[in-house]
């Protein structure tokens, strides 16, 4: 890797990722000054789902620091190894760093569910615009004294519900009836409850904010999960809200 990765590191990747931004074209002509112009490296956190947001340096270093500094990776003191066991590592840390951000608990998971409970009704009920309200009052990160789930909240418990149905109840969600929001939402919806069937909606988790990008999956997740309700209702012989009353109480 270029020189700039053994010494300096640190500030080099907080002003890298100020600039950073996801795009299709990755430019050949890398700037050696930035780490975040090296094709590979522009190419692997595409990957990973990694993109632009005012602010992410310090909050992003801040998160992975620890988790890659177990890999043997110290930002600090510019201790990197190559490329490849960078990629390797960033890709573990980034999976490690999704399992917590991702697996609310508590009143977390609560509100998590009470918003899928809510998203599931509205959407039962072709109330489509107070679906779509729903999903807009949840916001991106976690905000103190704030009873409302993050993003990350609900996708977490809304993709291990889904999980949790397809192992423990033995449901297979291949001819679930979808509930429409969006044709994106509901394109990633069918996406997601095929992972599902086999218990891998979770697991897949990086896959699928790499593809989707998070807003997306955050709304595939709400239909998935309505889609799920629906089976698990038309499995039992039961209507929806009695489905959604049994499997979305967190009990």
């Amino acid at each position: 890797m270029r020189g700039v990765f053994a010494t300096g590191l640190l500030a080099a990747l907080a002003e890298g990722a100020e600039s950073f931004e996801q795009t299709d074209d990755i430019d050949t002509d890398a700037d050696d000054s930035n780490p975040f112009a090296d094709p590979a490296l522009r190419a692997r956190m595409a990957e990973l789902g990694v993109v632009h947001k005012p602010g992410m340096a310090a909050e992003l270093l801040s998160e992975m620091a620890p988790l890659l500094a177990e890999e043997g990776i110290d930002l600090e003191n510019g201790v990197v190894p190559d490329l490849d066991k960078l990629n390797a590592a960033l890709a573990r840390a980034t999976e490690r760093r999704n399992l917590e951000r991702f697996t609310p608990v508590g009143d977390d998971r609560q509100r998590a569910l009470t918003v899928l409970r809510l998203t599931s009704d509205a959407l039962h009920g072709g109330n489509i615009d107070l679906a779509r309200a729903l999903i807009e009052s949840v916001p991106p990160e976690p905000e103190p004294a704030s009873t409302m789930p993050a993003v990350s909240h609900v996708i977490g418990a809304g993709l291990g519900t889904l999980d949790t149905w397809a192992t423990r109840a033995g449901t297979r969600f291949g001819a679930a009836r979808m509930p429409h929001l969006s044709a994106p939402a509901d394109a990633a919806a069918e996406d997601i409850l095929r992972r599902a069937s086999h218990g891998r909606a979770f697991d897949s988790l990086s896959q699928l904010i790499a593809r989707y990008r998070g807003k997306l999956v955050l709304e595939a997740t709400v239909v998935a999960v309505a889609a799920g309700i629906r089976s698990l209702a038309d499995t039992e012989g039961t209507d929806v809200q009695t489905a959604v009353a049994r499997y979305l109480t967190g009990e």
